[in-house]
This record gives C-alpha cells, sequence and structure tokens, in this order.
C-alpha cells in the first residue's frame, strides 16, 4: 500500500488534474461510483469462483497503465461511496496487486519505469531489430511522429482513458554498440471503430517506436508512463527502429505516416471537441470501460457502461471542484496520498455519492 500511494502522489503531484480534457472527471465519476464498485465486486467474485489466474487477466490489458489507472479510479470510486473500508476494498488492492505483479517485472506501481519485458526478450530485441543509426534530426523527426500518435490517442480516447492504446515501456538497459536506454512506445488501436466509426479511415492501426538512447540522458517514467529525462532526447538518441501494421518501416514512410497522421489526428479532436455536453459524458464512459472489455470479456461480463450508470449522469452538471488552491508541489503529494489512503476518511464532501445523487 505504502509503495502504491508513494507512486501515486509523486505522479499526482506533478499534474494538474482540473486541465485534464474534456473535463475533471472527478467532477462526474462520483455519480456512479457505487455501481462501478458493484460492478468491481462481481468481476472479482467470478474471478475467486473461477479461479481465474492473474496472468490471464494481465493480457486481457493494455498495459500496466491500464491496471495503475483502474486502480486509481477504483480508489477514488471505494472513497467517493464511503465503502473504503469495507471488505471490498482489500479484495480490489489486492487483485491490483497481483495482475501488476503479472504484468511488470519490477516496480510494479511505477515509481520510476514500465519495466515489463524480461531481460530474454530484451535479448531478443536488440538482437533482431533492424536498428537504424541516429542523429539528432532523426530524433527531432520521430518526436513528431510520437506526437501526431500522442494526439490521435487522446482525441480518441480522452487524455484519461489513452492508455486503451498508447504505452510507455522502460527505461531498459540494451546492449547496442555499448549500453543503452531504450523506449519502447507503442500505439495498439488506432481504429477503435467501436468507439468511433470514422476511425475506419485512419491510415494505421498499431504502431511501435523503438528508441535507444546514450544513457547520459537520464530517463525516467511516472506511474502513469509519463518519460521525463535530464537531457535531450533528439540530441542522445542513438539508434531507433518504426513498425507499422506487421513490418518495419524507413524513415521516408513514417514521415509519411507522421503527416496523414496530423491531419487525421487534427479531423478527430475536432469531433470530439463537436460533441454535446451529454454525448462527451456518455463517451467518457465508454472511453473507461472500452479499455476493460478483454477484462470483461475473459469474465463473461458485458464491459459497456450500465444503463444505470448512464442514467446516473445524464441531464446532470458537472460537480463543483474541490480542490484546495495555492499548494506548492510537496504540499500537492501529502493532499494526494490522503486523498487516495483507504485508511483515511479524507474525502472532499461535495463528491461523495451519496450526496451527488441525493437530487435524482
Amino acid at each position: 500500500m505504502g509503495e502504491w500511494l508513494s507512486a501515486l502522489s509523486i505522479g499526482m503531484g506533478a499534474m494538474d488534474e482540473a486541465t485534464w480534457a474534456p473535463f475533471d472527471i472527478f467532477r462526474l465519476f462520483p455519480y456512479f461510483s457505487d455501481l462501478a464498485i458493484e460492478r468491481a465486486k462481481e468481476a472479482y467474485d467470478r474471478i475467486e469462483e473461477r479461479k481465474v489466474a492473474p496472468i490471464s487477466l494481465a493480457k486481457k490489458l493494455n498495459s500496466p497503465q491500464v491496471t495503475r489507472i483502474e486502480a486509481y479510479l477504483g480508489a477514488f470510486e471505494l472513497k467517493a461511496s464511503g465503502l473504503h473500508k469495507s471488505g471490498i476494498g482489500p479484495q480490489l488492492y489486492g487483485l491490483y496487486d497481483r495482475i501488476l505483479r503479472s504484468q511488470c517485472q519490477r516496480d510494479f506501481y511505477g515509481v520510476n519505469s514500465s519495466y515489463v519485458h524480461t531481460n530474454k526478450e530484451l535479448g531478443e530485441l536488440a538482437q533482431k531489430t533492424p536498428w537504424q543509426n541516429g542523429t539528432p534530426e532523426h530524433g527531432r523527426e520521430i518526436g513528431r511522429l510520437i506526437n501526431s500518435l500522442s494526439q490521435l490517442s487522446w482525441s480518441l480516447y480522452s487524455d484519461y482513458f489513452y492508455p486503451n492504446s498508447y504505452k510507455n515501456l522502460g527505461p531498459y538497459t540494451v546492449n547496442l554498440e555499448g549500453k543503452k536506454t531504450l523506449i519502447v512506445r507503442e500505439y495498439t488501436d488506432c481504429k477503435p471503430v467501436d468507439l468511433w466509426p470514422e476511425s475506419r479511415r485512419n491510415p494505421v492501426k498499431h504502431v511501435k517506436i523503438l528508441t535507444a538512447y546514450n544513457p547520459r540522458v537520464g530517463i525516467g517514467m511516472d506511474w502513469i508512463e509519463h518519460i521525463y529525462s535530464k537531457g535531450s532526447l533528439p540530441q542522445n538518441l542513438s539508434h531507433f527502429a518504426i513498425w507499422a501494421d506487421g513490418k518495419w518501416i524507413p524513415m521516408e514512410e513514417a514521415v509519411e505516416l507522421r503527416r496523414k497522421l496530423e491531419q487525421i489526428a487534427g479531423e478527430q479532436f475536432e469531433r470530439f471537441s463537436n460533441l454535446g455536453f451529454e454525448e462527451i459524458k456518455k463517451k467518457l464512459l465508454d472511453a473507461r470501460y472500452f479499455e476493460l472489455r478483454g477484462f470483461y470479456s475473459e469474465l463473461g461480463m458485458d464491459w459497456k457502461p450500465s444503463s444505470e450508470m448512464l442514467e446516473r449522469v445524464g441531464g446532470k452538471p458537472l460537480l463543483p471542484t474541490q480542490y484546495p488552491k495555492n499548494m506548492g508541489n510537496t504540499q500537492w503529494k501529502a493532499y494526494w496520498r490522503k486523498f487516495f489512503d483507504p485508511r483515511s476518511d479524507f474525502f472532499p464532501e461535495g463528491w461523495k455519492t451519496a450526496k451527488a445523487v441525493q437530487n435524482l
């Protein structure tokens, strides 16, 4: 519990939740937090009854980031619904822990990495990947490609649920003409037609970008796989390889792909932005459970948000913001640690589910 709270508070302390798009979901999710916990409880009971192995569930989730986000939302929903000290709390925390230990080789809660690949897999990546030598210009162009894919992920799934597609893995140490720091970026579903039928015409579905850097660049990650570094990534790029829909592609093709993606991402951003408020609320619920579709299918459950969840948010305004003002990073870390800690009753009064739904 302590390591998870530390990782969470470090990452949250460096962010401003209220600025995430399309809006702060903590101002929406309290309306149905009790229902979300009921669903999680049903899933937990089925896992226990069927003796489903954590590795089977881990394989149904796109990345450790998905599991960490679900643990983060679960902690919020437990406290919003007042169930944080009930029996379901330890059961869910234990479940998320077991899944993360099946997904990660170490640093399960993402204090400073997302370490998924085994040493054997890293050795094979280093030996079998058709590496190209990197230059600062290559690094800048790869940065543009990453930005276009990231923008597309955010505009398809929102700032909260882009792990439906987008994941950063590493930092790893590999041997490529000496020790290098490897980051594996992967965009697994750029055509989610179940969420956005218009995405059928997107130019690519699955992209992997492997970048190896001089170790002096000093790369780390937080629990939500945000990458940070001490030095310039383009300036320290040593080797790279780009894979798209089944084949490794040269930089020239990557540039053409990036240009198409920039246009598509802009169109998708406009599409999402032009939705009405009621449509946006439904889209956010869909995106949240869409990233758990494989998990629920494994248990014989429907992944889609329930009709009661949708009824709870239908026609409802966002709840008032509850954050304190004028706090520094250290104070924010302490705030978030207490906010998510199930052993503490601290929680904003205005975001408690019973109060949020009292006028339904």
